[in-house]
């Protein structure tokens, strides 16, 4: 990856306006977190040494310069020397970026060790608790997996598979940024589930506030049970309530005014089932129904009752309410 990285991101901001580099620099970043923070960490340290007064910049040319003004011998070449006074500048302009890229790379693996990788191995329906140090809480549902590094003037984390529920400790001074696959999740202290899949990445905010943004398009503000979902370079405002989306963290799955398709689902998804409704015109339905750290044995009737079906068992992980 580190080859990758330096000559992927090198050669495009050495060449921005290049669309054949920058399509390979898009590629190469779609669909990793871990590659955009490392893009914008190179970017960053890039345009750091741009504010110097503008010359056309030209890689190859560019360390030919500076070796002759450091007085470097090349071999077979005799050194040139060029007046300090009137080539500082163009010399700083080539050096300082590329030896700023060049430090930024070589304490690069220094970085990536900050980084802590976790992920929840238990059973198909183990929900796995992370403790962070500033107080801040993550669940993870099974098989979903993150980096974080809570060290840093910010608190950083990568959501690498799966879903997780935050519950984030305020601390103004140290912000929490959690990436997930084409978004940026900026927080201060709130509590908010996240959810990444092949197709797309969802954000829910149960309380408190949360921006989420892609790289390609201005940042959307959530509320209270508000969800964005990121998906083709974009972000985009889910209408209605999802606060129901964040109760699997504490087994608190409460329903307000929500299709009976949607509970259903968001059901078997808890348990980890498949739920069915016979009567398909009942689906569109809108029910206000709670369930409240109770096991399947207990949610079917009453999910039963709600609907006046009976539910009938078709498997060992398959069930469908039918008429009684």
């Amino acid at each position: 990856m580190e080859n990758e990285l330096h000559k992927v991101v090198i050669e495009y901001l050495c060449d921005p306006g290049n669309q054949e580099k920058r399509a390979a620099a898009e590629a190469w970043m779609k669909g990793s977190p871990e590659r955009v923070a490392q893009y914008e960490a190179a970017q960053a340290v890039w345009d750091a040494g741009a504010t110097l007064p503008p010359d056309a910049f030209d890689k190859s040319s560019g360390w030919e310069v500076l070796r002759h003004e450091l007085q470097l011998p090349q071999t077979g070449t005799p050194v040139r020397k060029i007046k300090p006074r009137h080539t500082w500048w163009k010399v700083a302009a080539v050096a300082i970026p590329l030896l700023a890229l060049a430090a930024y790379f070589h304490n690069m693996q220094h970085h990536e060790e900050a980084y802590t990788t976790y992920r929840n191995t238990g059973p198909v329906n183990t929900i796995d608790t992370l403790q962070l140090s500033d107080g801040s809480q993550v669940f993870l549902r099974p098989g979903a997996s993150l980096r974080y590094n809570m060290n840093g003037p910010s608190r950083d984390i990568i959501l690498l598979d799966g879903e997780a529920f935050f519950r984030v400790a305020k601390d103004e001074q140290h912000p929490f940024k959690l990436r997930v696959a084409g978004g940026l999740v900026r927080v201060l202290g709130t509590s908010f589930n996240v959810k990444k899949t092949n197709a797309y990445s969802d954000v829910t905010v149960l309380d408190g506030k949360v921006s989420v943004a892609h790289d390609a398009a201005p940042p959307v503000m959530l509320t209270a049970g508000q969800q964005a979902v990121i998906k083709d370079d974009q972000v985009t405002l889910q209408p209605g309530n999802y606060a129901y989306r964040c109760g699997w963290s504490n087994h608190d799955l409460h329903f307000n005014d929500q299709p009976v398709a949607t509970v259903l689902q968001t059901l078997g998804d808890y348990y980890h089932v498949s739920l069915a409704l016979h009567d398909s015109t009942l689906l569109r339905k809108r029910i206000t129904i709670r369930f409240n750290n109770v096991p399947l044995s207990e949610a079917l009737p009453v999910m039963g009752e709600m609907l006046d079906r009976h539910a009938s068992q078709v498997s060992d992980t398959q069930y469908i309410f039918t008429n009684k």
